[in-house]
This record gives C-alpha cells, structure tokens and sequence, in this order.
C-alpha cells in the first residue's frame, strides 16, 4: 500500500494477519488493523454513504475482537473495542466490556466513563447517576465525569443542574 496512508496500512496489515497467523506479533497486527479501521470510520464521518463507515466499524469490531481473544489483559485494545461498540450503538456490549475491565482494573477510570455513557444511552439514569458521583467523589478533577453527570442532567430535564456543572 502507500506508505503512511490509512488504505496502505489496512492493504498491508491484512495480508501479513494471513501470513503470519500463530505469530506472536499475530495481536498487534490485528489490533493495529482494528485501529486503522477505526481512523478510517472516523474520516468517513460526513460521508454520503453511510455504509462505508458502518463496514469499516464492523471490520474494526471484527480486528478487535480477534487481538482481545488472543490477549485477553489487553486494556487499550479492549477500551477501543468498547468505543467502536458505542460508535455501533452496541451499548450493552460496551457495559460487559468494561465490566470485564473494571473487575482487573476497578480504578480505570476510561472504562468507568464508557460505562456511564453506555449505561446513560440505554437510559439506566439511577445506575449511571450512582456511578458518576462516585467517579466524581474520588477523581475531582475528572472533566469528562462533569460533562456526563450534565449530560446526565440534561437527560433527565434538571437544566438548571446541568447550567452549573457547565459553569
């Protein structure tokens, strides 16, 4: 493929997936596939056809899901599989994930988030309220957990809470 390009990345990494299949750099090819086919979804954003970026997260779902299974502990990896999830609107999915996440790794607060996000578009209001102010509570200066807890607000129709934690 062109070097540094998105398409020479995806054009290479799959070929050496299909090479080298039991290596031990087998995950980071998969993961970093995975990871091109996201930046690739990401590019195609404000694309008129929808189901370029569809296909791409679900290639990247698909990349992801292999380097989990064959390295179960790899956080970055898992954490990208829950936001392409999101992205998919998979939200039950991304909940699990960082489930499993948060029993090896009860402080990431990356996974903490995702699963407040998750558990704020499936409307489990109580849940994910509960889980912010305890998020809050022990990391103050945590600014994505202020804009959920407002988001939160918003949902729920409080505007007047949600002004003041945009303040």
């Amino acid at each position: 493929g062109v070097p540094g390009s998105l398409a020479g990345q995806i054009a290479d990494l799959g070929p050496l997936i299909g090479k080298y299949p039991n290596s031990a750099a087998t995950p980071a090819l998969h993961f970093n596939l995975g990871r091109a086919y996201v930046e690739k979804a990401k590019l195609e954003a404000g694309d008129p056809d929808p189901q370029k970026r569809v296909k791409d997260l679900e290639q990247a779902r698909i990349q992801l899901e292999q380097t989990v299974q064959m390295q179960h502990n790899n956080t970055e990896a898992r954490i990208l599989l829950a936001e392409v999830q999101m992205d998919r609107g998979e939200f039950a999915r991304v909940t699990q994930i960082a489930d499993d996440i948060l029993k090896t790794q009860p402080g990431n607060a990356t996974a903490r988030l995702l699963r407040t996000d998750a558990l704020i578009r499936m409307r489990e209001y109580d849940k994910a309220r509960t889980e912010l102010n305890e998020l809050v509570s022990n990391n103050p200066n945590l600014r994505e957990a202020w804009f959920q807890l407002a988001q939160l607000d918003i949902a729920q129709g409080n505007y007047h809470e949600a002004e003041t934690l945009f303040r």
